[in-house]
């Protein structure tokens, strides 16, 4: 039951936060803060979005920048896996990130902290 509340409440709280942009959004133009030709309302934008999806030189714009983010992801990915592997490999490059690791309190590693046994914890209010 708790849990239902709890992601009933994040749920409420997505609504919100969208409903407040859009809200502000929609706000920016009419209050003349930015000019209309800069910065469409969503109003507008929403009606506008089934002209643009009927247009084929738009879908051909839009699936060339898609495919394009999805080459650059990959390649990002690749580079950054052969990257970390060159690291862990050589000893001189892998020193930095053990040293960084041991710094690390010992609630985020999920190891218990030696100098804060359970007398501690038995201590605090419940």
């Amino acid at each position: 039951m708790r849990r239902d509340r709890i992601e009933l409440a994040s749920w409420g709280w997505a609504m919100l936060g969208t409903f407040t942009l859009l809200v502000g959004w929609q706000l920016l133009g009419e209050l003349d803060l930015v000019p209309r030709s800069s910065l469409p309302g969503p109003i507008e934008v929403a009606q506008a979005v089934p002209t643009l999806l009927s247009d084929p030189e738009f879908r051909s714009g839009a699936a060339d920048t898609m495919l394009n983010w999805f080459t650059t992801v990959l390649i990002g990915s690749i580079a950054a896996v052969a990257v970390g592997l060159v690291a862990s490999s050589s000893p001189m490059l892998r020193r930095p990130t053990e040293l960084g690791r041991q710094h690390v309190p010992g609630r985020a590693r999920h190891r218990p902290d030696p100098h804060r046994g359970a007398d501690v914890r038995a201590r605090q209010p419940r």
